[in-house]
This record gives C-alpha cells, structure tokens and sequence, in this order.
C-alpha cells in the first residue's frame, strides 16, 4: 500500500477516517435511527449523511482500505478439544470431531447472521476452522457512497489478520496506522469484495496460522438441491416413457 492510501476503520457504531493529506483523523458516528447493531435501518438516510461527512471535511478522492474492527464482525473458532486422559475403568471418551464436522458448524454458524447480506470467509487453524462473518450490506453501503464521491475502495480486510494491536482496538492512532500500512500488502488474499458470494460457497483461502490450504465448503447447498431436483424430475420422464411406449407395443399386437 502507498503512502497516498487512506484507511476506514470500521467499528461497530462508527468509523475513523485516516487520509495521508487531513491534518487529523476524522470521526463519522452512525446515527442511532439509522443504524444500530452494526446494521441499517434507512440506507437512503445513511448515504446521504455520509456524503455530506465527506463534502463537509472537504476529503479529496483517493484510494481506500477497509479494515473491519472485531466489534464489528462475528468471529468464533471451531477446534478440536484436548484429548483426556484414558483412566482405567472409565467410560472411553467420545470420539473427537472431525475437520467436517467442524466445517459443517463453522458453516452453520454463519447461516445464523442476523443480516440480509452477509460477508464471510472460513480460515484453517491448526486444530480446526475460524469462521468470520460480518454485514456486507455495510459495507457495499459505505463503498458505494465513497465510490460516488470520485474514491477507489481497494479491499475490506478483516482486523484479526493484523493482529490484536489492531482488531480489539477502540480507534485509529498513529500506532495502529502503522501496523496496518506495515502489514496490508501481507493480508491482500483476506479481502472480503475479492468474492461476493462467499456467504454461500467458503472459499480455499491460506491458514491464519500455518497457510495451509484447504477447502471448506464445496459447491453450495442450493445447487446441489437444484441438481437433485433436476435429476428426479429426468427419472420421471424415463418412466412415464417406457410406459406411453409399452402401452403403443401391447396394443398393436391386440389390433393385428
């Protein structure tokens, strides 16, 4: 990242705005009418009072970074539990979870957001998945009035992949600029706008960890419901066929 590209940090109920030519670090606090819980209630409304944020703080068009705040994200790892001890005479332990298992909760746990529109990603650990989902409604909004004003929104990463000296933090200060500008050109495979369907298909991403590749979820539950239907109503068709056919057989051998 150049030193010309400024930073949105997202928080749950705000943002701060660093831009290398501001004197200062700006604040636009979300409107509780408007928004609440990381959600909006009247985007119109929302748009239009980020606009003037800009025009008002006279913010000149440039390239931007989101980076999303934990506040602002649900995060939850899926991992499987330490091993017991096997003591004689005791009832042998259950059977660890396996990586599908906790695929499958990691995947069911994003299903469960409370938005229409939601961003997420699945991340490897070493013993087991990290699913992250947020309100992608947000940021399209967000994106979409800043991109109108002339601006680039290069990515939407999430906080956790630069640590917690930047994920858990309140605001932007010169520190947590820092991390990030030190870090961004490391997490670019994070970006959230890199799949816009990532709330119905996990993504083959790198481990936060270890960078190991895996997959989390293949092709979506809709298309193989489709596939399935599809593949019944095919039979059916055969059956009825054979039928019309077997009829036409039977009755030209009485009529001959």
């Amino acid at each position: 990242m150049t030193g010309k590209t400024g930073i949105i940090f997202l928080q749950r109920d705000k943002f701060q705005l660093y831009y290398p030519y501001l004197p200062s670090v700006f604040e636009f606090g979300v409107v509780p009418v408007i928004a609440r819980y990381f959600d909006i209630y009247n985007r119109d409304s929302f748009e239009n009072l980020l606009k003037v944020f800009i025009v008002n703080n006279k913010i000149p068009a440039g390239n931007l970074i989101i980076i999303m705040a934990d506040n602002s994200s649900f995060i939850k790892d899926f991992v499987v539990p330490p091993t017991p001890p096997q003591v004689p005479g005791q009832p042998i332990p259950p059977v660890p979870p396996t990586l599908e298992d906790l695929q499958a909760q990691a995947s069911e746990f994003i299903e469960h957001m409370p938005y229409e529109e939601v961003a997420s990603k699945a991340y490897p650990l070493p013993n087991g998945v990290r699913a992250y989902a947020t309100n992608r409604g947000m940021i399209e909004a967000i994106k979409n009035v800043f991109e109108k004003q002339g601006f680039i929104i290069e990515s939407a990463i999430p906080g956790f992949v630069l640590g917690e000296e930047v994920s858990d933090q309140p605001a932007l200060n010169i520190n947590v600029i820092n991390v990030i500008m030190q870090k961004i050109n490391s997490v670019k495979e994070y970006n959230l706008l890199s799949n816009p369907k990532v709330e119905e298909n996990f993504v083959k991403t790198e481990s936060v960890d270890d960078k190991e590749n895996y997959y989390v979820k293949e092709p979506g539950e809709g298309e193989k419901k489709q596939n399935n239907k599809r593949a019944l109503i095919l039979g059916i068709s055969v059956i009825v066929l054979v039928f019309i056919i077997t009829g036409i057989v039977i009755y030209l051998q009485f009529t001959e």
